[in-house]
């Protein structure tokens, strides 16, 4: 057993922002051979690095300790594998929060208990053991406002079965309309802010400040639909293009256009909510 950091460094010294595929195994490598009419087999542990797609693949290692891969920015495949649930990868933590590009994670038999996946926005597919717990921050999102929901649903039936008087339950259903409201603008809030903090650990500097730049002109083109605003929206997009692709910069687009539209529901709705306490006292 070695500490996983220190493995690290003797086997991937440098170039880490090049390695693509990257596959740590505990088992050895398990080969046959065909000699003198019988087949042979031996075990060859060395370390299978092809360059012509940057994947990396590593036997016989039995890691313990932390294990930070955060300077492999360009890492779109990762296996952490033990042999079985007695003989298991010792890792006591696992930093892949800078690797913005990963999409297939696979972590089996180790001792992790938690994986903070909350830049990793790419994965596609992730396999791992059952004690693991995830932290993933828009699924978390997703999870409280289905729960929000249901108890929405759970109220609106209660009145019905209950309440008989037509002005208490339309005031009861605006209170629900509101607090629904309310948390879709808290989820899309998230969960925007969680795609622009991704976004920018690929970004320079200046970059970065462009994309604040683009959601502030969305929404002031949402807002006042003026022709500078527009023109600039345009302006902005082609200097991101150059760090982001043309589908990222749309979705930050439409993510902030779904948050004015939310907060012009729920603006509205107060309005509307005063109109009525104003009348009601008259």
């Amino acid at each position: 057993m070695v500490n996983a950091q220190e493995w690290l460094n003797t086997n991937i010294p440098d170039n880490r922002n090049q390695v693509k595929n990257l596959h740590i195994y505990q088992q050895q490598n398990q080969k046959t051979e065909y000699r003198h009419g019988y087949n042979h087999t031996y075990y060859d542990n060395s370390p299978v690095i092809d360059t012509s797609n940057q994947s990396y693949t590593y036997y016989n290692a039995l890691l313990e300790g932390e294990l930070d891969l955060n300077e492999f920015v360009n890492l779109e495949q990762l296996s952490i594998h033990g042999i079985d649930k007695n003989q298991k990868q010792q890792l006591t933590n696992l930093k892949i929060n800078k690797c913005v590009n990963l999409n297939n994670l696979s972590v089996n038999h180790t001792t992790l208990t938690e994986l903070d996946l909350s830049n990793n926005f790419r994965l596609a597919t992730i396999n791992k053991d059952s004690e693991i717990n995830l932290y993933v921050p828009l699924v978390e999102n997703l999870r409280k406002e289905r729960e929000q929901i249901q108890s929405q649903v759970k109220k609106l039936i209660n009145l019905v079965q209950k309440e008989s008087n037509n002005s208490v339950l339309k005031s009861e259903t605006q209170e629900i309309i509101q607090e629904n409201l309310d948390c879709q603008l808290a989820c899309e809030k998230k969960e925007l802010e969680w795609l622009v903090k991704v976004a920018k650990n690929r970004l320079d500097e200046n970059q970065q400040e462009w994309l604040d730049t683009l959601l502030e002109t969305q929404i002031e083109l949402l807002q006042n639909s003026s022709l500078f605003a527009r023109n600039q929206l345009g302006k902005v997009k082609k200097i991101l293009a150059k760090g982001l692709a043309g589908e990222e910069i749309d979705t930050f687009c439409r993510k902030q256009g779904e948050i004015v539209e939310l907060e012009k529901k729920i603006a509205k709705l107060q309005i509307n909510e005063q109109v009525v306490q104003i009348q009601q006292a008259k």
